[in-house]
């Protein structure tokens, strides 16, 4: 994901889930293993983030409404 576009939820999650297959598929490459294991901890630390940003919105919103 490139990081001076604006996070869209729905891309990291399908990248994330593309990188999950590609362990899944038992690929011995381990240089490839550790550049994808990077790229998926970057991830799910933006899908966690966006998550965490977006549920204190939705507290805020309830709490005025």
């Amino acid at each position: 994901m490139v990081k001076n576009e604006e996070f869209n939820y729905v891309k990291a999650k399908q990248e994330l889930v593309g990188l999950l297959d590609w362990f899944e598929s038992g690929d011995p490459d381990l240089d490839k293993a550790l550049e994808n294991y990077k790229q998926a901890e970057l991830l799910i630390g933006q899908i966690e983030k966006y998550l965490k940003d977006t549920e204190k919105k939705l507290k805020i919103s309830v709490s005025k409404g």
